[in-house]
């Protein structure tokens, strides 16, 4: 029997694979709700709010993260190359739409949609949604699928997001 003979027959129809890639990130972002009371906004976001109770003239005062994004796609082995993507591509994406949108930024006052809508929360779970938005077509474009997006807050905090997936 051929050892290769499986490989083969798996590559006339090759299997989907998933890879990934991680970036890292320094950012600051502030969580408050303008409908809200500062009392509430302390209440319920403590010291993420941006106030401080020792001082009641400081509002809107950010914290930062080392955030930490994992990026993982799914797409199918090309037969000439032996690619799912190129790591190169995979890289290149990550830092145009990622990396130079939200590295040393106020992701509150620097990136959309945030920027432009000040009831969004810029907790882990709508950055995991506003990154996935900002990702999907470029993948798309290598006709492979956006698969799933972990991002860690600090070592211990962290979402996923699959997309949609029902």
């Amino acid at each position: 029997m051929n050892p290769h003979q499986p490989l083969n027959k798996k590559l006339l129809s090759p299997p989907e694979i998933q890879i990934t890639r991680e970036l890292r990130f320094e950012a600051a972002h502030y969580l408050h709700n303008p409908a809200w009371s500062r009392k509430k906004n302390l209440s319920i976001f403590k010291k993420c709010s941006g106030y401080r109770l020792e001082n009641p003239k400081i509002a809107h005062q950010p914290h930062g993260h080392s955030y930490r994004l994992k990026v993982t796609i799914l797409g199918k082995i090309d037969a000439q190359t032996g690619f799912v993507m190129d790591f190169q591509d995979f890289k290149e994406i990550l830092n145009q739409k990622i990396y130079k949108c939200f590295d040393h930024r106020l992701i509150n006052h620097e990136v959309e949609p945030f920027k432009s809508h000040p009831y969004l929360q810029t907790t882990v779970e709508n950055l995991l949604i506003v990154i996935w938005n900002y990702l999907e077509s470029d993948f798309q474009k290598f006709n492979v699928q956006l698969y799933e997006l972990t991002l860690w807050e600090t070592a211990a905090n962290s979402g996923t997001y699959r997309g949609n997936r029902t």
